[in-house]
Parts: C-alpha cells; structure tokens; sequence
C-alpha cells in the first residue's frame, strides 16, 4: 500500500549507483549530441522526477543549440544563461537550487523562466552552456541527495557534451566537404569533357590542315627539283642557292606536317603498327641510301655495321621512321669531317640499335627534354644546325619505339658526340 502510494505521488526512491553507472556507459558510447542529450534529460526526467529537463548550448551571445523534454515552453536566453552560470557558487555548490537562493537577480532569472535547478556545463574551464531542470512532478523540492547526484554528473556531461559537438562539427565538415568534393568532382568531370570536345576539335583542325597543306607543299616540292635539275638552263650561282633555299624549306615544312599529323593520330589512338619480320640492318641501310647525296655534301661518312642479326617483328614503315629521324639529326649536327655510324647488338629479346656521330654531344641537362613535344635543345648542338628542327621527331620516334614494347635513350656528353639508342623486339622463329 505504501509503495503504491508512493508511486502514486512520485517519491520513488532511485538507486544513485545504477543511475550514475547507466549515465557513465551512455557517455562513453554515445558521439551524436542529440542522442548523449536525448539520453541524459531521459535520465533526469525519470529519476529525479522532473517535470522538464533541458541542455542548453551557448556560444557567444547566442544559444548556439538546445533540447528539452518535458513541458517547458520557456523561451532560453543566452545572456540570462550566462548570468546564471557566472553567479558563482551558491552555499559552496557550483549547482544553483532555486529554493536555496536568495533574493535576487539570479533567483529571478530563475523564477521568470521557472527554473528550479541549473547545472553549470563547463569544459576547458570555458562556459559551454547549462543542464536546466524545471519543477519536480511531486511538487517537493530537490533532494540533498539529487543534488549530490548533480555535482558528480555535471563536469562528466560537460565533457561528454563537449566531445560530442566537437565530433557532430567534424561530421558537419565532413559532410561539407565531401559535398564540396563531389561539386569540384562534377565541375573537373565537365571541364575534362570540355577539354576533350575542344581535343577533338583541335586533332581534327591538325588533321584537316596538314592534309590541305601536304598536298600542294609537295607539289612545290616537286617543281624545285624538276627547275634545279631537270631544266637544263644556267641558273647561275645566286639563283640555285635561292632555290635550294626554297627546296630545303619546303622540305622542312613537310616534314613538319608530317610530324604533326603523327601527333595527331597518336594522341587520337589512331597511330597504326602493322608488325611484320624485317633484316634490322636492310632497313639501316635503306635509310643510309636515302641520306647518302647529303651526308657527301656535307663531307660526313656513313656507315652501318655489317653484321648478320636475327629478324625483329616490328613495322617497316615506322622503324624506317625513326631510323631516318635519328640519322638526320645526326647528319645535321656532325661537322665536316666527321662520322655517323649505325651499329647493332642482340640483348636478350630484344635488338638494340645505336646510332653514334661525332658531333659536339648534348649536355645532361638539355638532354632531359629531348624527348618530350618540342623539346629542341637551344644550345651549342642547335646552334650548328643549318636547317632547324620541328622539335616533334624525337617525341614520335619515342612513342612509335615504346608502341613496339622497347624503349629508346641517349648516351652523350658535351664535346664528345652523342649515342642515340633504341630497341625492338626479336621476331619469334
């Protein structure tokens, strides 16, 4: 009879050990502020019999963030908060009891907002904001004993509280963050599509101009040399020359066409190698005889190794390229008197081929962009060719090599001649 009599008037007694041990598990695992609040104020409301339980959160002048339970509709300032928090504390608790105040302005904060107990939450010794409980169900007051309970708890919820806002303003950065990412992601994805568009666009101009320009530069090409050789009248010293001129220009331009549209069809995955068993060293000389009238003007001995190799599988066509792009520059950088040498070595399953003059070599920091788009050399070995370069012959000679699944390199050092080397694959018997 007793018992329901006290249950019938909320005075049931609460264990204080279960009710701290429940709390204490609750803060070690709970991170989501609402979820730690939601549990505290549940706690307060069904222990100590409030009739509302609230956590106020303040930053600055502002209630930052709060939540109640129960049926407290007051509206929370944070000035008074504050006030009440920085009156200190009352009878040697940092816990204000409105019962135990004494007249005052804090005791009519207190009463204005029907507040009966405040717990100060303070973290790092800085003011983060308050556990407010309103009037008990029972209508008696709070207990020596609730408040007991209220001493230990507060610097616990204090921290709990802290470290919870602390992790939900890292998920709301994360949050942020991974929307911001995924923003920049979206621009980048469209911004590449763009590129690519206009990288079309730019390969198709390449490809359609090149093509446009080919046709009549080899043309002109074509009635330089009938005029200089097939002509059969005196030109005369002054007018060769300036045909010659117009001939080894016109040449260069097409070779620069050429390069070009290479490029293109590279960087556009159209380049096409059609592998087939070629004699290395035939090829070598093929492009030796090509080169031969202009190695003899310039007084440059050719020579490729006579040396019996096994066949490479790679295409004619595109290794002739390449032999005749590293020969070339060879031929435009040896001086009078000197010599170009092509030689061969088999390593493994592969076959390297070098190409060795006895020009002024390529220091080691100018040979680092050899390789690259338009990776002219401006130095000294530039300086002595006649006829300038596109800077692409080095940059589609490494692409079609490395197509072919070997590699190409260059040994050299200034005043000392250069070595250009490459490799292809054996052809499998």
């Amino acid at each position: 009879m007793e018992r329901a009599t006290d249950k019938l008037f909320y005075r049931d007694r609460y264990d204080v050990n279960h009710l701290l041990g429940k709390l204490g598990r609750l803060m070690a695992s709970t991170y989501d502020l609402t979820g730690l609040s939601q549990g505290v104020l549940d706690q307060m409301e069904s222990n100590l019999k409030a009739t509302n339980a609230t956590i106020v959160l303040v930053k600055g002048s502002r209630v930052d963030w709060s939540l109640t339970v129960g049926s407290n509709k007051s509206k929370l300032v944070a000035n008074d908060i504050k006030k009440l928090i920085a009156a200190g504390p009352n009878k040697g608790s940092n816990v204000l009891v409105f019962d135990e105040l004494d007249e005052g302005g804090v005791k009519e904060i207190m009463r204005k907002n029907e507040f009966s107990v405040v717990v100060p939450l303070i973290a790092e010794r800085v003011v983060i904001g308050a556990l407010i409980l309103g009037d008990k169900a029972s209508g008696d007051v709070y207990t020596s004993e609730d408040i007991n309970v209220l001493e230990i708890i507060g610097p616990q919820i204090s921290v709990a509280i802290d470290n919870a806002r602390a992790y939900e303003e890292i998920k709301q950065f994360n949050i942020k963050l991974k929307k911001e990412i995924e923003e920049a992601t979206s621009n980048l994805r469209g911004a590449n599509k763009r590129l690519r568009d206009l990288d079309k666009i730019k390969d198709e101009f390449i490809s359609i101009t090149s093509h446009e320009l080919r046709t009549p530069m080899t043309a002109v090409k074509s009635y330089l040399w009938m005029v200089l050789n097939k002509s059969g009248k005196n030109l005369g010293k002054k007018g060769t020359d300036h045909l010659n001129r117009a001939y080894v220009s016109t040449q260069r331009t097409i070779n620069l066409v050429n390069d070009m549209l290479d490029v293109s069809r590279i960087e556009g995955n159209r380049f096409e190698i059609n592998k087939e068993k070629i004699d290395i060293v035939e090829l070598a000389n093929e492009s030796m005889h090509e080169l031969i009238g202009r190695a003899h003007e310039r007084k440059v001995r050719l020579t490729v190794q006579k040396k019996k190799m096994p066949f490479v599988f790679v295409d004619h066509d595109k290794i002739y390229q390449v032999m005749d792009n590293l020969i070339s520059n060879a031929l435009k950088f040896t001086p009078k008197g000197g010599s170009i040498t092509v030689g061969f070595i088999k390593r493994g399953k592969f076959i390297v081929v070098d190409v060795r003059d006895t020009g002024t070599g390529i220091s080691k920091s100018d040979q680092k962009r050899l390789f690259k788009k338009f990776g002219r050399v401006e130095s000294s070995y530039t300086a002595m060719a006649e006829v300038g370069g596109t800077g692409l012959g080095l940059y589609v000679s490494k692409q079609i090599i490395e197509m072919h699944g070997g590699k190409i390199w260059i040994e050299s050092e200034a005043g000392k001649g250069s070595t250009f080397l490459f490799t292809v694959p054996v052809a499998k018997v």
